[in-house]
């Protein structure tokens, strides 16, 4: 979540809304986003409805951690099941598909 707040004004150049969604319930959300100062929502699927639509819902009944990137038309851009906070080309492949043209990212 770090990078990507670090990387949000890149995203909203280009017109895309970065939002981040887990199974934690609101009150846990807002305590997570309040810690990190993010400047995107995220958004409880407490139901884990959401989370299972897109494939994302582990084992344990968790939300994974996937990217996902939705054009305009509702296409999926970019569908990435192994994003790590830790590797820069996951970003990169984001911003790319976004329209970016500045699409390096530093960690």
């Amino acid at each position: 979540m770090r990078t990507l707040a670090g990387l949000h004004d890149r995203f909203e150049e280009t017109g895309t809304k970065i939002f981040g969604i887990s199974t934690d319930d609101l009150e846990t959300q807002k305590r997570f986003a309040e810690s990190l100062d993010l400047p995107f929502a995220l958004i409880s699927d407490a139901d884990k409805k959401m989370s299972r639509a897109y494939g994302a819902l582990t084992r344990l009944k968790k939300s994974a951690r996937h990217a996902f990137l939705i054009g305009r038309d509702g296409a999926f851009l970019v569908v990435n099941r192994s994003i790590s906070p830790d590797n820069p080309a996951d970003y990169s492949e984001l911003l790319r598909a976004a329209g970016a043209t500045n699409h390096d990212v530093e960690i």
